[in-house]
């Protein structure tokens, strides 16, 4: 059987989700190393070693290394390569040159984060194949790659880099979605759903200042708000907790998943109001318990939701999207749509998924 060694320094969130899925739907012998999921920047600066170190007193010698965006690849490389020499896959969840960074981080402020986008360069380099969990993910970090690259003062690399592209691939994330849809629970045809992380990127002041304009014409509606908070989340949630205060039926984070399920099962609109989104897992989530999700008409959602069969999902500006949730509240949405977009979601749950791994797993065996 063949072992796989699947390096993660980031174990939380989607990452966590999608290393235990691969465990879990491939026919292999596949060990996961892993770091915690915090302290993100000292994961890219000093993963790589600690993570090396388990491996290497490990009695594993796998056939395949699969590593994740926040570990340094090529260090990884030098300090694992006395006693392990399989071919690599590098896998980006996401990146640092093209993800927005939030604008009171100190370290955006002084320039150098432009470091972290060169560890994800110096590790694509250093991978025999790389893969990107979409084709906007794939553009976009290779669009920032180039501009960062032809700023350097001699030496220029961007003609290596650009030949390095022949080995991307595009490998969508697979999910445990066939499972999620409950018949038994009754949807709240009122009910308004936010199931992303309390961040910046994912722009909850529009999401929330839509709701509160709603919430002042006297459209009636119930919300339930999940989704992972942070020491530093943005100070909107709490002030939108006391003047949505009527509306909310649930706010706070689901400690067991069978409850977060239960939610999106419950709920039926998803407003998404993202800056960044690389792939879009929990909207996928939700869509493929039947819960219909208007979205922005750019990042990858009219590469997950094609435009050709659900232009109706998509809006272009925040009266266009208020248009259509104040529409969809007060008239019933045929069975059929929820029913398509339910289909249309379930394409990427593991049942469908795996074989697409298998595959570019024995391309990256053979790619030396």
């Amino acid at each position: 059987m063949l072992k796989i060694a699947l390096i993660e320094p980031f174990m939380t969130g989607s990452h966590k989700l999608w290393a235990e899925g691969l465990k879990h739907n491939l026919p292999y012998d596949i060990r996961i190393f892993s770091l915690p999921g915090f302290n993100w920047k000292w994961r890219m600066n000093g993963g790589a070693v600690t993570l090396a170190n388990m491996i290497m007193e490990s009695n594993y010698v796998p056939d395949l290394i699969i590593v994740t965006d926040m570990l340094d690849l090529s260090l990884f490389i030098s300090l694992v390569r006395k006693k392990i020499n399989a071919p690599v896959l590098l896998y980006f969840h996401e990146n640092q040159l093209s993800y927005p960074w939030s604008l009171s981080d100190r370290e955006k402020l002084s320039g150098f984060d432009k470091s972290y986008g060169w560890t994800n360069i110096s590790s694509f380099l250093s991978a025999d194949v790389v893969c990107f969990n979409s084709i906007y993910h794939k553009d976009s970090f290779i669009a920032e790659a180039e501009k960062l690259l032809v700023q350097m003062p001699d030496c220029k690399i961007i003609d290596i880099f650009r030949k390095s592209l022949k080995k991307v691939e595009v490998l969508y994330l697979g999910l445990d979605l066939l499972s999620m849809a409950k018949n038994n629970i009754k949807k709240d045809k009122k009910l308004i759903l936010w199931n992303h992380r309390w961040e910046y990127d994912k722009n909850p002041e529009l999401f929330f200042s839509i709701l509160t304009e709603l919430s002042e014409k006297g459209v009636d509606f119930n919300l339930a708000v999940l989704g992972e908070s942070y020491r530093f989340s943005p100070e909107i949630f709490g002030n939108s907790q006391i003047k949505l205060a009527r509306h909310i039926v649930k706010f706070g984070y689901c400690e067991k998943r069978e409850e977060y399920i239960e939610w999106l099962n419950r709920a039926s609109f998803l407003p998404v109001t993202s800056n960044q989104e690389f792939f879009g897992i929990s909207v996928l989530e939700a869509a493929a318990c039947g819960v219909i999700p208007f979205l922005p008409k750019k990042l990858t959602y009219p590469e997950i939701f094609p435009q050709s069969h659900f232009e109706d999902l998509f809006y272009t500006n925040k009266s266009k999207l208020i248009d259509k949730l104040s529409y969809v509240l007060s008239n019933d949405c045929p069975q059929s749509f929820s029913d398509n977009i339910k289909n249309n979601a379930v394409k990427f749950d593991w049942s469908n998924m795996s074989v697409f791994y298998q595959e570019i797993f024995e391309r990256t065996l053979n790619s030396r």
